[in-house]
């Protein structure tokens, strides 16, 4: 089973360890069949049997987690995003995430001051949202 080890800059909780203590040695997080990790600004996203967890910081909605947070409020422990769909890939900018489904429709949340998202305008987003692609 894959497992998912982290250590470092634990200043927001974007370890997962359910506290903001630095590491200096590989820590194990509590999930299973890791299969990808990202890392953003204060914040990690991390793929497990085609679900998504996330942990740190959430003040531009990077979290996908359905709310903003002040800058000051954490989540230390890798919390479930909820997607609609099986996830197969993910990718992080400094505050704002892609995923690609299963199904190859691309999803993205966080911050979208310069339309990253790619959604049309600059609006932030909190949980995920069906980027558009057209087939042209």
């Amino acid at each position: 089973k894959k497992r998912l080890l982290v250590w470092g800059n634990n200043f927001q909780g974007q370890l997962g360890q359910g506290d903001r203590r630095h590491r200096c040695k590989p820590t194990l997080v509590d999930l299973r069949d890791v299969s990808a990790v990202c890392c953003g600004y204060y914040y990690t996203i991390i793929l497990s049997t085609k679900e998504v967890y996330v942990c740190g910081r959430n003040d531009y909605g990077q979290l996908g987690l359905g709310q903003f947070n002040h800058i000051d409020e954490y989540f230390t422990l890798p919390q479930k995003i909820n997607l609609t769909e099986p996830i197969r890939s993910i990718s992080c900018g400094a505050y704002h995430t892609i995923a690609i489904a299963e199904s190859d429709q691309c999803y993205g949340w966080g911050r979208n001051t310069n339309g990253q998202l790619g959604l049309g305008d600059n609006e932030n987003r909190c949980k995920p949202y069906l980027i558009e692609i057209s087939k042209s």
